[in-house]
């Protein structure tokens, strides 16, 4: 028997073909309540929530929806990037070739929960402090977290994990991070 699979992961009955159309790494409240309207520029990050308990909060909540939805547990630790990754590759699986769908705020939900646990793990790992990057997307308020080597957008990596596919593995984006400025192995 032949399977079709779609050559683009559906969303809401749509093909989404390019995840920079998503919105799951832009803040979740509504920017103009924070940084005033299309234009303005606020003060700095003293003006917006505090996102670092905000997103320890959302990788709790990956924590249990691993748990009770896909039977893993996620520990908090580098070595639970590889079952960050078998997650993000079940959702693509399921999208991409099994055709199931998201809604926005089911899409939008899963990108913060499971980005919030993906940039905790770097941050304990790591170091680094959650931050909003108002210039990356004028007039959005996106979620990074800056570390020494730079600044990474976690929910943005876990959107493009499970609409792009085996391209955007993981434990290959950590991995990259974590030897970032450290001299190259000799063989």
């Amino acid at each position: 028997m032949v399977t079709t699979v779609p050559s683009t992961p559906r969303r809401n009955g749509s093909p989404v073909s390019d995840p920079d159309d998503a919105r799951p790494w832009q803040n979740p409240f509504d920017p103009d309540e924070v940084v005033g309207p299309a234009g303005d520029s606020p003060e700095g990050p003293s003006e917006l929530p505090d996102l670092g308990d905000r997103m320890a909060r959302h990788a709790e909540d990956a924590v249990e929806h691993a748990r009770t939805t896909f039977g893993v547990e996620l520990d908090g630790t580098r070595d639970s990037i590889e079952l960050l990754e078998m997650i993000g590759y079940t959702i693509h699986r399921l999208l991409a070739e099994e055709g199931e769908e998201l809604s926005d705020p089911e899409f939008d939900t899963l990108c913060t929960i499971y980005g919030g646990y993906l940039g905790e793990v770097i941050r304990k790992t790591l170091g680094g402090d959650w931050e909003y990057d108002l210039l990356a997307q004028p007039g959005s308020a996106l979620i990074s977290l800056r570390l020494e080597q730079g600044r990474v957008f976690p929910p943005m990596k876990w959107a493009r994990r499970i609409e792009k596919g085996n391209d955007e593995d993981l434990r290959v984006f950590f991995e990259k991070i974590a030897n970032a400025g450290k001299p190259p192995r000799s063989e």
